[in-house]
């Protein structure tokens, strides 16, 4: 009786199955080495306390004022730098007020803003360099954000708005300053 030719096509299909094994070993474990760049952790801290300050009663703002006057004073003895308060009404962003949060362990100005029904947080803080960077924009569940540092200050952006819009709006910010 004749020896029985080795079957490649069993073979190949045994491999296959090792190498996809391999694969989905490898797909589950790789994000465990993975850790998150510190923008990516601010981002999701800011999307946490934007959407706490719309859902928690009395959060939006710790003083309601399209005044710049009066929420720069109220900003005055809590933050030890100048926050951009303007208010942009003819460009139809609305000072609405400002409130301190704390992001990443550090105390911000936070500046709200209103156009049409939509809220804007504009968090703002002290940046380590003076050097003005390029905007930055990227979208987490379902909000916009665009952030960007100028005049020594970081601010980030925040709202349902569209990305353009909030693009305009933090084109007036970055102008005003």
């Amino acid at each position: 009786m004749p020896p029985r030719a080795f079957r490649w096509g069993w073979a190949l299909v045994g491999i296959s199955l090792a190498v996809l094994f391999a694969i989905g070993i490898v797909w589950k474990i790789i994000p465990l080495f993975m850790h998150p760049s510190s923008d990516e952790l601010l981002g999701q801290e800011i999307v946490a306390d934007h959407v706490r300050s719309l859902q928690v009663p009395n959060h939006l703002a710790d003083v309601i004022s399209s005044d710049q006057q009066t929420v720069m004073s109220w900003f005055h003895s809590k933050v030890n730098f100048s926050p951009p308060i303007r208010d942009f009404a003819e460009q139809d962003f609305r000072l609405y007020g400002g409130r301190l949060d704390d992001l990443n362990n550090r105390t911000v100005a936070t500046l709200i803003y209103q156009r049409r029904s939509h809220y804007i947080n504009l968090y703002v803080w002290p940046a380590g360099q003076q050097h003005t960077t390029a905007k930055v924009t990227t979208q987490r569940q379902g909000y916009n954000l665009i952030h960007w540092t100028t005049s020594g200050l970081n601010c980030w952006a925040i709202s349902d708005l569209t990305n353009a819009e909030l693009r305009d709006f933090a084109d007036l910010v970055e102008k005003a300053y």
